[in-house]
């Protein structure tokens, strides 16, 4: 399938110019950062939820982070949690910048995952569910790993609004915040385990799900529009098995393309 010249040149002509993001990373310390899971978690659904979501450990488990030498981190945050309860989510969001910035941590939250894997020998799980999560598994980090939004939810185009929605609305609100790093709006889009499971790879959704071209025509956010917001910039990345098509929108779409 052939990229749609009209829609890449509408998300390449949102994208900051090469001598902006330039700027933009000079101006930056070196990075020092890790991926984080709350050790309460088998997976993002079970570390936001509300009855779960445990700031004590978190803030125990940052200022271990700090005091080895971390700087940033990135943490990929959960559809399903904020369609259920969006303002119990982003307070929750928002403890965790208040905790992270005490730790002198910035934070590169990802609003969407096609990870999904499990212990070795148990079954994957392609679709996040709320509630109980499955027992975690000793010696195994994210023993119940499931994607957000899920794949076949990523693939469903009537669910595409309320997706754009959960991007607009949170990157919105944070759109100056220093204590974001970057967004990563994505994190492995159309990964191996959508193929291992019979669902469709995503070819379109990736941008559709962002929004981009919507995203900038709102007087809040930093891209277009006559505003500069010099702390905030956009990635995706791009996985071993990504599809050329991905790597084309990622390289061509956002400032900066990030590589697993």
């Amino acid at each position: 399938m052939r990229p749609n010249k009209n829609k890449m040149h509408a998300l390449k002509k949102c994208r900051w110019p090469v001598e902006k993001a330039c700027k933009w990373y000079n101006t930056q310390p070196w990075t020092l950062g890790f991926n984080y899971i709350p050790g309460y978690a088998v997976n993002f659904t079970e570390m936001w939820q509300k009855n779960i979501f445990d700031p004590k450990v978190i803030d125990r488990e940052l200022k271990w982070a700090a005091n080895i030498g971390f700087n940033t981190f990135r943490t990929i945050m959960q559809f399903l949690v904020w369609k259920d309860d969006n303002q119990g989510f982003e307070e929750r969001f928002e403890h965790l910048l208040e905790i992270a910035e005490r730790h002198r941590l910035k934070v590169m939250p990802c609003h969407f995952d096609d990870c999904s894997f499990t212990a070795p020998g148990k079954q994957h799980i392609t679709e996040p569910y709320l509630g109980k999560q499955k027992d975690p598994v000793p010696g195994c980090i994210g023993s119940s790993f499931t994607p957000s939004p899920g794949h076949y939810t990523a693939q469903d185009k009537n669910q595409w609004p309320e997706l754009e929605r959960y991007v607009k609305e949170i990157i919105t609100r944070y759109a100056k915040d220093e204590r974001i790093y970057a967004w990563d709006l994505y994190n492995e889009p159309g990964g191996a385990t959508m193929a291992w499971h019979g669902v469709k790879r995503t070819t379109w959704s990736m941008p559709h799900l962002l929004g981009r071209e919507k995203l900038t025509q709102t007087n809040h956010l930093p891209w277009d529009g006559g505003r500069t917001v010099e702390s905030v910039s956009i990635t995706a990345n791009v996985g071993w098995n990504v599809q050329i098509l991905l790597l084309i929108i990622i390289t061509d779409s956002w400032e900066r393309a990030t590589f697993h």
